[in-house]
């Protein structure tokens, strides 16, 4: 035990990320194709519904390789907290929401996955922005209040076309849903509680602009030898 302890604490930031991301890939894909193939053998979901998971799936397998591919890419390392926040929401979304059905079991466990989404997204965009500022310092010079704006109106499009995707998704795989269930109002509310949450990330940004600048710095990863 006591090696373990000292294997994985005397390992440098860039390791541990590194380890914790295979983890959660490793979990998020395992946890994944046992429920898609519950959904096929045991619940007998109709295809669109297979579909659907499989791609929200292979999406979030893909968002949580991000921090390893821009470390291979761009030599830097993604934020501990944002790598944290993805794993968070991947669990709560996929792993609970789905594959446990608290979605279905738990009134206001869907709103909880969504103000996930409205925090992570924008808190992501918000790195972003500091760091293209810090590589092409030459070309890209924005004015906080600029980025505030940019934080807001992006990720509530963003939310905006997933409700778009969710309206045809139901119009062609399952149309009893849209007579049955509010979706205009459900719609709205989503996307107005993504602009709460977007707006939060935006006041953070403009408050703390100046110490952002620095926090959000790139850290050159080591080379490998």
């Amino acid at each position: 035990m006591a090696k373990k302890y000292k294997y994985f604490f005397g390992l440098d930031k860039h390791k541990k990320n590194q380890m914790f991301n295979n983890f959660a890939l490793g979990l998020v894909v395992t946890l994944g194709l046992c429920h898609l193939v519950e959904l096929i053998l045991f619940d007998h979901a109709s295809g669109g519904l297979i579909l659907m998971r499989a791609m929200q799936y292979a999406g979030m397998a893909f968002v949580i390789s991000i921090p390893r591919l821009m470390h291979k890419t761009w030599r830097f390392d993604v934020p501990p907290s944002i790598s944290i926040c993805i794993i968070l929401y991947s669990v709560c979304s996929l792993i609970l929401g789905d594959g446990l059905d608290l979605n279905g079991r738990i009134a206001w466990w869907d709103e909880l996955v969504l103000m996930e989404t409205g925090l992570l997204l924008p808190l992501i965009l918000l790195w972003q922005i500091h760091v293209a500022m810090h590589l092409w310092s030459e070309y890209i010079r924005l004015h906080k209040c600029i980025i505030a704006n940019i934080i807001v109106f992006f990720s509530v499009g963003m939310g905006a076309c997933w409700e778009v995707i969710e309206y045809f998704y139901f119009t062609l795989f399952d149309p009893e849903y849209i007579t049955t269930n509010p979706v205009y109002a459900d719609a709205m509310t989503d996307i107005l509680l993504l602009l709460f949450c977007a707006s939060l990330i935006a006041i953070y940004g403009l408050v703390r602009h100046n110490a952002l600048v620095e926090r959000f710095r790139p850290q050159p990863a080591p080379m490998n030898p």
